[in-house]
C-alpha cells in the first residue's frame, strides 16, 4: 500500500473500538509491510474519548496523547514511553503507547541482537 491508501486504511480502523487482539493484529501488519517499504505515512491520530489501553476518560484532570506508531489515543500513564520509528522517518524517539512499545521491543529485540539501539524510556510525567 501507498501513503495514502495506508492512512485511510487508519482512518477506518480508528472509526471502531480498538481491543488488544485488534490492536495486536494491526502492529503485525504494519511490521509485514515495513519489510517492503522503507518508509511510509504516520497514522491518522485517533479522537477517542478514552484511553484505548485502561479506558479511563479523557478530561480536564487526564490529558489525551497519541501514540505515533499506531495513532491511538493513551492516558499519560500508558504513553510514558518513547522510540525512534524510522519506518514513519521518526529518527528521534517519539512517544508511543504501551503496546506498540512493547511490541516493538520484542520485535526487535528478536531481528537484532543490539535491539535497544533507538529506544529510550522516558521519565515519569507529571500531571
Amino acid at each position: 500500500k501507498d501513503g495514502l491508501e495506508l492512512a485511510d486504511h487508519f482512518e477506518r480502523e480508528h472509526e471502531e473500538p480498538s481491543t488488544h487482539t485488534a490492536h495486536k493484529a494491526r502492529l503485525q501488519n504494519l511490521s509485514h509491510q515495513n519489510l517492503a517499504l522503507d518508509t511510509f505515512a504516520p497514522p491518522v491520530f485517533g479522537h477517542q474519548s478514552d484511553c484505548r489501553i485502561c479506558h479511563v476518560i479523557f478530561g480536564y484532570s487526564r490529558t489525551r496523547h497519541h501514540c505515533r506508531n499506531c495513532g491511538n489515543s493513551a492516558c499519560g500513564p500508558h504513553s510514558r514511553n518513547s522510540m525512534a520509528l524510522p519506518h514513519f522517518g521518526y529518527s528521534t524517539p517519539v512517544r508511543v503507547c504501551d503496546f506498540c512499545f512493547d511490541s516493538i521491543t520484542a520485535e526487535r529485540q528478536g531481528a537484532t541482537s543490539t535491539s535497544s539501539q533507538g529506544v529510550v524510556m522516558s521519565g515519569k510525567l507529571l500531571r
